[in-house]
């Protein structure tokens, strides 16, 4: 089916009402975590009328409905030959003009709520500064796809200049060259791949953060030692032992949790790509089916944690205009046949990794150890963690490294797991070259290259390495005609 492109303005399916619903409930829960600290207090000052708990309960409910209401009412669409346009807002009216050819990708999304209406939605990331992100939820899946469809011919229509470049690109909209599946059992391990341990850790914060949670956390804890161990006077086992054991709940819990979020988010995983174009289907819950055109890489990563190491596994995520807020294109868990038809894929280079100048190991050093000293208000202290910094400096020079080949650079960090960031060099958006009086001094300098999607640093590189790099970047930038995103 065509898309209907006669500039007129529609409403969209009632069915959105959904959408709007749980848009406000996700902002409302979303500004009660953030304010979590402050109810905790307002629990303790008005304790006394918690019986009134049940009406702002009410109210909050009844918030979310009239807003979910409003803004279905107050949203509009209309699809132009080459862009598509919004009206939305309650009380600040906005009216926005998205070209097709300036969005990084259309991803279209089947939400369990609008799968028994055959509904779809469709969200835009635009490129730029602003780095909008726009959803026209419920729409039919055909007009749905025919919107992606649309974005993906106005990308490559961009780059086309001759009838060979033409002919290559509904080559790459038609022909899959390659393409794999993730079993569930793979699924399942992405969760544990992510350091769900750090996810742990920051709840033991959130306990401890306020002393009402810290006060509840530590009276139970006090009464669970007393009735393990209740006069024998080895308290201290005992609430190590229920230190360690809490820790354990905790740990698991969040392991579970977290498998759960990635199942419902990758469940089915299928990959392929069409020339250029990389596209993967999945999800649970709300499939999604999201695309990304080779020609607006920016930056490659290349993860592997603690628990990723032991299972020999990897994360690839690739990154387009836009940084930390757009959303990145990623193969959540790859072994290492995967991960080397990957790399050829996208053309990495085997990295000859080189070090750098031994002064990285005493960077911050003496500034951390110096501030544990005073914190504890002990030279005991401050001695004992120069030495650990100074071992944990060591490990991570030692692992670091970067590389260059005139064609990409990349840069190897890491203690325990290892991340590797590969920037194309035709895409150098910026060079910083630096020196500290130190490092004049030791003859080294840092060079920042940064990217539509963020900037890699090389530290402590000889000064005739670090400006011939510096150099040759810049030679390299020049000579490209390729568009930035």
């Amino acid at each position: 089916m065509e898309i209907d492109r006669s500039a007129q303005w529609q409403r969209l399916h009632i069915a959105s009402l959904l959408f709007f619903f749980l848009q406000a409930l996700r902002e409302v829960l979303r500004a009660g975590i953030q304010l979590i600290p402050a109810l905790v207090a307002g629990l303790v000052i008005l304790r006394d009328f918690l019986h009134l708990a049940i009406w702002v309960a009410l109210g909050v409910i009844v918030v979310i409905l009239v807003t979910m209401i409003l803004r279905y009412l107050r949203f509009q669409f209309t699809i132009e030959p080459e862009r598509v346009r919004i009206r939305s807002g309650v009380v600040k009216r906005l009216e926005l003009s998205l070209d097709f050819e300036r969005v990084q990708q259309a991803e279209v999304q089947r939400p369990i709520y609008l799968r028994p209406f055959g509904l779809c939605s469709v969200r835009f990331d635009s490129a730029g500064s602003s780095k909008q992100e726009v959803i026209l939820p419920a729409l039919r899946q055909d007009v749905a796809e025919d919107l992606q469809r649309a974005v993906r011919q106005a990308g490559f229509s961009a780059d086309v200049v001759t009838a060979e470049d033409a002919g290559a690109a509904e080559q790459d909209l038609a022909a899959a060259d390659m393409s794999f599946s993730l079993p569930l059992r793979e699924v399942s391990r992405i969760g544990i791949t992510q350091n769900p341990w750090v996810l742990a850790a920051a709840m033991m914060g959130l306990i401890f953060s306020n002393s009402l949670s810290r006060d509840w956390f530590v009276e139970h804890l006090v009464s669970v030692t007393d009735t393990w161990l209740p006069s024998d006077g080895h308290w201290a086992i005992g609430l190590l032992a229920a230190l360690v054991i809490t820790a354990l709940v905790l740990g698991v819990a969040v392991v579970i949790l977290s498998t759960l979020f990635f199942v419902n988010k990758y469940y089915g995983y299928h990959f392929v790509r069409h020339g250029q174009r990389y596209t993967y289907t999945a999800g649970l819950l709300t499939e999604v089916n999201r695309s990304f055109a080779l020609r607006k890489l920016q930056t490659v990563t290349v993860r592997q944690g603690i628990f990723a190491r032991m299972m020999r596994r990897w994360v690839i995520d690739l990154s387009q205009a836009g940084g930390a807020r757009a959303e990145k294109f990623s193969l959540p868990i790859v072994d290492v046949t995967l991960r080397g038809q990957i790399q050829r894929e996208l053309g990495l280079p085997e990295a000859q990794w080189q070090g750098v100048h031994p002064w990285f190991v005493v960077r911050y050093i003496l500034f951390i150890a110096a501030a544990l000293g005073l914190a504890f208000e002990s030279w005991w202290v401050f001695g004992v963690g120069v030495l650990l910094m100074t071992a944990l400096r060591w490990v991570y020079w030692r692992r670091y490294g970067w590389h260059y080949d005139g064609h990409w650079l990349g840069v190897r960090a890491g203690m325990i797991g290892q991340v590797e960031w590969w920037l194309p060099a035709q895409k150098t958006q910026g060079i910083l070259y630096s020196q500290s009086p130190w490092q004049k001094w030791l003859g080294i300098a840092n060079v920042r290259v940064s990217s539509a999607s963020g900037s890699i640093v090389l530290y402590h590189l000889p000064v005739a390495k670090a400006q011939a790099i510096a150099t040759d970047l810049t030679d390299v930038t020049k000579a490209c005609d390729l568009r930035w995103m």
